[in-house]
């Protein structure tokens, strides 16, 4: 009978390596495009960046444009990830939706490289291919407009088509995310994000659930 070899112990597996190596790149993809912008890096520098050889890189990603495009799919599959944690246990919807934006607002005033990261996606690559946060934004749509729909349902949300609300409320969390990353310092991020959602949904919250109407 074969002997089986043995792994070291405390040795993760091959594909553990490859998991951590790429995480490594791709953070250093991030910083780098975010600093000088995709134009102007160059694949060395991102191998500078994480301590590899250019060759390392290539073996992750074929080209400096899959490796753009696979740092911005990390950053939206992260925030996607801070945002399902935040409302896990958050039953209310108004709540579920404000501590949403919040769980946003958090995630990029704690990456502020990965605003930049999205804008020069949606500058480089205009018309070439979908922007990576639409493309979350439909992937997660029907768990979102089913929020808002709870909400108009329970008079918390005025009579309004769904999907219209929804697209709205995008708008005005991604506007001003942006805007504020343009116009603050990174520590004001959360606090202009908040401020701006929290006012709209207030106004548009008309009570606590099943509340019945006075006067």
């Amino acid at each position: 009978m074969a002997t089986r070899t043995k792994r070291p112990v405390g040795r993760p597996p091959d594909e553990l390596l490859r998991a951590r190596r790429r995480h490594e790149l791709l953070h250093a993809a991030i910083e780098v495009f975010a600093r000088q912008g995709y134009q102007r890096t160059e694949v060395q520098q991102i191998a500078d960046a994480a301590g590899v050889a250019k060759g390392t890189v290539y073996r992750y990603f074929p080209s400096k444009e899959a490796l753009f495009l696979a740092a911005a799919d990390y950053a939206m599959q992260a925030l996607t990830q801070c945002v399902d944690e935040a409302v896990q246990a958050v039953e209310d919807p108004i709540d579920r939706l404000r501590t949403a934006a919040h769980a946003v607002a958090d995630y990029f005033q704690r990456y502020p490289e990965r605003i930049e990261l999205l804008a020069q996606e949606r500058a480089e690559f205009r018309g070439e291919i979908p922007p990576t946060h639409l493309i979350y934004r439909e992937r997660r749509r029907e768990r979102f407009e089913a929020t808002i729909r709870r909400a108009i349902q329970q008079g918390r949300l005025p009579q309004v088509r769904v999907r219209s609300l929804a697209n709205a409320l995008y708008y005005l969390l991604f506007g001003a995310i942006l805007c504020g990353s343009v116009e603050r310092t990174p520590r004001q991020l959360r606090k202009a994000v908040c401020e701006a959602f929290d006012a709209v949904l207030a106004a548009l919250d008309r009570g606590q659930p099943n509340q019945q109407p006075t006067g």
